[in-house]
């Protein structure tokens, strides 16, 4: 049990570095186009993967093909996110992209043939009610090409999370989080130089180059690591859930670096996710009572 409390700690970990990274990426994004942007961090990140675990690679490296179908899911689930932040308001497409929780139930179900237990759909409930008091709609029910990013975004999250759990019950962990960062840096190289000005990298101010080093060591290197660690010992939908956690972390990091501050509304949303968490991960014995 402590081992899976372990693994569990480490999806957390994982969302308060993503929770971090949107505020950083929102000061990146200032003076960095967003394609530039995340060609530069998956570039680094796997730079820092084949640096440090070379010799991991080589022994896997008939495997890796295997790797590049989630890869590509990966690179469209950050690319679309991205993309949803320049065409819809931020708490709209914020809780869009969180509704990859729904998802991954019902993909575990087709890919696993296994059902969830009761607990999740109480722990979903929770975590729904509390995305919608934290990010709010504002009275606006408009759905247009930033919303619709946002959607599938959080749909091609949870195939990552679902496939990736099958894969790396059969590959070391690290060899997925590669191949992911490798795959997402030519795609979106790809795009950056289709559709982005490369001359806009002179212009890139310090705090946009040191956010795509946060990004690319804190938010990638690391937290595939911990995610694809996790995965192996750990359900595809408890780690949905936890990701729920991310915009609570999002609002604390904005609210220190960025001075904005939550509603009375998004704080009780903050508990409502975090009961969700804790339901979520609950011994069955426990969670039966």
């Amino acid at each position: 049990m402590n081992k899976k409390l372990a693994y569990h700690a480490f999806i957390v970990l994982e969302c308060v570095l993503w929770g971090v990274g949107n505020t950083v990426t929102k000061i990146g994004l200032q003076s960095i186009s967003p394609f530039y942007c995340l060609t530069i961090r998956f570039f680094l990140s796997f730079g820092l993967f084949v640096l440090f675990f070379f010799p991991i690679l080589t022994k896997y490296s008939t495997e890796l093909k295997k790797c590049i179908p989630i890869s590509v899911m990966t690179a469209a689930s950050f690319i679309l996110s991205t993309l949803s932040l320049q065409f819809a308001p931020v708490t709209t497409a914020g809780l869009l992209m969180a509704l990859s929780v729904v998802f991954t139930p019902i993909l575990a179900i087709l890919v696993h043939k296994t059902q969830p237990e009761k607990k999740i759909a109480g722990a979903v409930l929770l975590v729904l009610i509390g995305l919608y008091l934290i990010c709010g709609m504002d009275g606006e029910n408009a759905f247009g090409v930033g919303e619709l990013m946002a959607l599938i975004s959080s749909f091609c999250l949870a195939v990552t999370l679902t496939f990736s759990a099958k894969l790396v019950s059969t590959i070391e962990p690290v060899v997925l989080s590669t191949v992911q960062s490798g795959v997402t840096a030519l795609i979106s190289l790809f795009f950056s130089v289709m559709l982005e000005d490369f001359r806009s990298l002179y212009h890139v101010s310090a705090s946009g180059w040191l956010s795509i080093l946060y990004l690319a060591a804190g938010c990638t290197f690391i937290a595939y690591l911990l995610q694809n660690i996790a995965l192996k010992h750990i359900s595809p939908v408890f780690a949905s859930i936890a990701f729920c956690t991310e915009p609570v972390f999002t609002a604390l990091s904005a609210y220190l670096m960025l001075g904005e501050q939550l509603s009375a509304f998004g704080y009780l949303g903050s508990v409502f996710i975090l009961m969700g968490m804790v339901v979520s991960s609950l011994p069955k014995r426990v969670a039966s009572n």
